[in-house]
């Protein structure tokens, strides 16, 4: 994929079941950031994460295998939900597929601005061509 160093870092929050409360609150911290677009979609269908710098998934979610084959390695990614384990399980899910890890924080906004932030960086450092 060519990069370009206009394009602005693109989050991906994806929730379970029908309640996208939990997800919203999230992308509202995350559109914080400056620059910063998100998208928020559930996992039926299952979205395709190819084109963003960083996803959030809800830890709901049985399995971050649902995301497809696509590939997560070097993604900024993250986890939200109520369940503590699943959180972290979640994220060692993707931790296993070579995302780089964003810890949750307590609070929705905080944490959507978090991986937001910390996208845009590695958005930015791509940017850059280095000899």
């Amino acid at each position: 994929m060519v990069r370009y160093p206009f394009l602005m870092p693109k989050t991906l929050i994806v929730f379970a079941g029908d309640d996208p409360a939990g997800a919203e609150a999230i992308a509202e911290g995350a559109r914080s950031v400056r620059f910063a677009e998100v998208d928020v979609l559930p996992i039926d269908p299952p979205p395709d994460p190819t084109s963003y710098d960083a996803v959030v998934v809800d830890a709901a979610l049985p399995d971050v295998g649902l995301l497809g084959g696509a590939p997560l390695a070097d993604k900024v990614a993250s986890a939200f939900g109520v369940d503590d384990a699943a959180r972290w399980g979640t994220l060692r899910s993707l931790a296993d597929r070579g995302c780089l890890i964003v810890p949750p924080a307590e609070d929705a906004h905080a944490h959507g601005r978090r991986v937001a932030t910390v996208a845009g960086w590695i958005h930015h450092a791509r940017s850059h061509r280095h000899h």
